[in-house]
């Protein structure tokens, strides 16, 4: 029987129809598949000698383009497909990846230089200073040791083994992943690598801790502190305590948005974290504590912040301030005295669906007797 030349033509009848199938794969070393073409089914026989001869041609043009190939060309090749086919991966398949890694789209660039791309990025986008200062520390720790090196030649493994020798707090590990994570995204849409390192590293699970808050004794002791100093940092200490304000919120207030007849304080979209308006209202306690030092307009805390807070923390004998502690004893008391946690989430700029956020981040249980205790703290007690 004569052997068919390549591409084979078989007819192929089911009941009353029938097809010509054209088979375009090539079989060498023992009948194995090296090269597949696929096959293709036609109507009439005459069509599928038309799609066989066109195949044909093709091979032929290929040839003689293949055999224009330099010689070290055609063996260095091979020598490729030999390695690549225990990968299951073709030649083609690993020139598009060493192309897009190695030269990526948006060009070869260095992590220092991205870094200042990036937070001029940032600067452009109006975020605020707050988070402008943690990401050139982030980043400036980061790019101290892999700053001269291009974005898209850092390897996942050489992060992580970065990271274990910072002497970090699982939170604060995890809150660089999600920094850098942030940083090389930025370099990902600018194309200056072709993928994410931080997208291979688990994400550190850290603890929720308890959140810290002043107790009630404390919080006379602070006011008290506040007092003695001629009363500068009495409207920072009592805005935390009693209204539940962020530390940059307080420190960005302005007397005018404090409205003490209407009794409310409105929490501008310039001042709030969230950069969402919201009204606050003043408890009676705490428009006492305003009162004495009530102005028409100005910042509400005085210069030199930090020098007069780290005073104050001296003076009122606190060695470590808890983080947000004024804030959270104000949700804390609020929630207990109130027990209605969409009004305390209202009063402190939480948005809908917040509820588990609160809970973890802002509530420290406080029995009802310490809450009244807490909203009685006035002047003249003190």
């Amino acid at each position: 029987m004569k052997r068919q030349t390549w591409p084979t033509i078989r007819e192929r009848k089911g009941g009353k129809s029938r097809v010509w199938i054209v088979d375009t794969r090539i079989r060498r070393d023992g009948g194995r598949t090296i090269e597949s073409g696929g096959r293709v089914a036609f109507k009439t026989k005459g069509e599928a000698e038309t799609f066989a001869q066109q195949a044909r041609v093709k091979r032929d043009n290929d040839g003689k383009a293949g055999l224009a190939i330099p010689e070290k060309l055609r063996v260095e090749a091979l020598e490729c497909d030999v390695i690549l086919q225990p990968l299951g991966v073709s030649l083609r398949e690993a020139v598009d990846y060493f192309v897009k890694h190695a030269r990526p789209a948006g060009g070869v660039k260095k992590l220092t230089t991205i870094k200042d791309e990036f937070l001029r990025a940032k600067e452009e986008a109006n975020r605020r200073a707050e988070y402008l200062r943690v990401q050139r520390a982030v980043l400036g720790k980061f790019c101290a040791t892999f700053g001269e090196r291009a974005a898209n030649s850092v390897q996942p493994d050489e992060i992580s083994e970065w990271m274990q020798t910072q002497n970090w707090s699982r939170r604060t590990r995890r809150n660089y992943h999600q920094d850098l994570s942030n940083f090389f995204g930025f370099a990902l849409a600018k194309k200056y690598c072709a993928e994410n390192p931080l997208h291979a590293l688990d994400k550190p699970i850290a603890e929720n801790p308890k959140p810290e808050i002043f107790t009630v004794d404390q919080a006379k002791v602070l006011l008290a502190a506040a007092q003695a100093k001629g009363g500068r940092m009495v409207p920072f200490v009592a805005l935390g305590l009693f209204a539940g304000l962020r530390t940059e919120e307080i420190l960005r207030l302005d007397w005018r948005s404090i409205d003490l007849k209407e009794g409310q304080i409105e929490v501008a979209s310039d001042v709030s974290k969230t950069r969402e308006i919201r009204y606050v209202t003043i408890p009676k306690n705490l428009g006492a504590w305003l009162k004495p030092y009530r102005k028409e307009s100005g910042p509400v805390c005085p210069k030199s912040f930090r020098w007069h807070r780290s005073v104050l923390k001296r003076d009122a004998g606190i060695d470590k301030w808890p983080d947000n502690a004024l804030r959270h004893s104000f949700g804390s008391y609020h929630y207990a005295q109130n027990d209605n946690v969409e009004l305390t989430k209202a009063q402190m700029g939480h948005g809908e669906g917040t509820s588990q956020t609160f809970f973890t981040h802002y509530r420290a249980l406080v029995k009802k007797g310490h809450a009244k205790a807490y909203w009685a703290l006035v002047p003249g007690m003190i």
